[in-house]
């Protein structure tokens, strides 16, 4: 009796505690990442920085839209043979046609920032640094391989093992929430 007491007590401290530190955190997180994006620029520079956030962005949607829903359909029709960490280039996205890609890019740009998410919109980020979006794939060569060299192979299988293990055999909507607007 005494330890259902104190995990109710527990659960109903942590449901009052929860979002009184997210709303006194939140700020705190917003500036962090307009920090990181200033620190990006003193690193690299302001058309560096702005092709990598335009990039994040852009990518992220093609890969909502374009490559996980193909790596879903192929999992489900070949279980075994479900890699999508290992099947992916950045060679897809770059022949996507350009309409695509600008279409894809004003989306990115016409979200806001809202109270949903600890990242600024992209444009309120490139107007932060003083930069236009510049979407610019990663060159034949300057992806993944470069990065992580000999790693890269250990790491494909380490993400490719555990997306197998919670994904193959599922239904892929339980897998993409509808992500709230920026």
């Amino acid at each position: 009796m005494i330890a259902i007491r104190a995990g109710v007590r527990a659960s109903s401290a942590r449901s009052w505690y929860i979002p009184y530190f997210n709303a006194v955190s939140f700020p705190f997180a917003r500036v962090n990442e307009y920090q990181a994006d200033a620190a990006a620029v003193l690193v690299t520079s302001k058309q560096r920085t702005a092709q990598a956030l335009t990039g994040i962005q852009v990518i992220g949607i093609y890969l909502q839209h374009r490559y996980w829903p193909a790596a879903l359909a192929a999992s489900k029709e070949a279980p075994q043979m479900a890699a999508p960490f290992r099947g992916f280039v950045a060679q897809g996205v770059r022949e996507t046609p350009e309409p695509e890609l600008k279409a894809w890019l004003a989306q990115a740009l016409s979200q806001s920032t809202s109270h949903q998410d600890t990242h600024p919109s992209l444009t309120d980020r490139l107007n932060a640094i003083g930069a236009s979006a510049e979407f610019s794939p990663p060159a034949v060569g300057e992806s993944a391989d470069k990065l992580l060299g000999a790693a890269l192979t250990r790491v494909e299988t380490m993400f490719d093992t555990a997306w197998s293990a919670a994904v193959v055999g599922r239904e892929p909507r339980s897998y993409f929430p509808a992500a709230p607007a920026r």
